[in-house]
């Protein structure tokens, strides 16, 4: 029997007044369906009765599931990795040019997958500490790029000699992991005590006010239940930073994720040629994201600065 998580209170505002959104299914494992439901103070948007810490790794065990897995198998997943090698130089360059660095140069990335990113940055010069909580992905990162990813215990376990000090880096990146993160607020607060005076929290999520989300509804494929608890929008996702001492300074659309979730959408549809189906909506988002404002980009990336004075809401 799976213990779920039924969520009493909003990490964003404290309320504990919440109303039934839409639901969504698991098309990855499960097939099962989740209520997202709405906070009605703040309007932040939620997975409600996920299962517990004890079985939500199950929920990840996919071959489909590429942050983990690596696969190459198929049109959309070929896509993937084209898309992911322009991805990592941009990234790249946005935290370089946000961030005026020391000499030290030490990022520390939380969700690292199988470790593209750490490699790219170390092939950089900076100093980089990666975690991942999935076994599978340490390990191909190791196999991949011999790259030696900590687990989540080096998050939890102050007694550790490897638990992170008091601004121990300049840079913190989340790639599109935030969403997945459990205790929201203890781990902003971690990742602001870890940051030097200055430093950047860089942030990528899933976006449920773009184009493609509004375009698809709850089949939306970025809802990704129950893997994801969150769904951010650009209001929610700056008032929760806000509470916990960072300013938002930059904000950057990520254009191909349409085109990546469009065609995944399609799929999980059954639609017939469905990476053409999504390629022409993918066409559609990046038009009106050119045409219209970037906060209706399918994912956005936040850059937030951690402020010298850190007074909670």
């Amino acid at each position: 029997m799976i213990d779920r998580v039924h969520l009493e209170q909003c990490p964003i505002c404290g309320a504990s007044s919440f109303e039934e959104a839409f639901s969504c299914v698991d098309n990855f494992v499960s097939k099962e369906t989740y209520q997202l439901v709405k906070c009605t103070k703040c309007g932040f948007l939620c997975t409600q009765d996920v299962p517990d810490l004890d079985h939500i790794g199950n929920y990840y065990q996919s071959d489909d599931y590429i942050s983990h897995t690596n696969t190459k198998r198929g049109v959309m997943n070929s896509l993937y990795h084209l898309a992911r090698q322009f991805m990592l130089t941009q990234k790249a360059l946005l935290i370089e040019q946000s961030k005026s660095l020391n000499s030290a140069k030490d990022i520390l990335e939380v969700g690292s997958g199988t470790g593209y990113f750490v490699r790219t940055m170390l092939k950089r010069g900076w100093h980089v500490t990666g975690i991942e909580p999935s076994d599978k992905a340490r390990l191909q990162a190791k196999e991949l790029f011999n790259l030696d990813l900590k687990s989540l215990e080096i998050l939890d376990d102050h007694a550790l000699s490897e638990y992170p000090k008091k601004e121990s880096y300049d840079v913190i990146a989340l790639w599109h992991v935030l969403e997945h993160i459990p205790n929201l607020n203890e781990r902003l607060e971690q990742f602001f005590d870890w940051l030097r005076e200055d430093g950047i929290l860089v942030v990528a999520v899933p976006n449920h006010d773009s184009f493609d989300a509004l375009h698809y509804g709850s089949d939306w494929a970025a809802y990704d239940t129950p893997r994801h608890l969150w769904h951010f929008t650009a209001q929610t996702i700056e008032r929760l930073a806000k509470k916990h001492g960072f300013n938002l300074v930059n904000t950057y659309p990520m254009p191909l994720d349409a085109f990546y979730v469009s065609m995944l959408t399609e799929k999980h549809k059954g639609c017939s040629l469905s990476a053409i189906r999504g390629f022409f909506t993918g066409c559609k988002a990046y038009l009106n994201l050119l045409f219209g404002k970037k906060t209706a980009s399918s994912s956005l990336i936040y850059v937030f600065k951690k402020e010298n004075k850190y007074l909670k809401n």
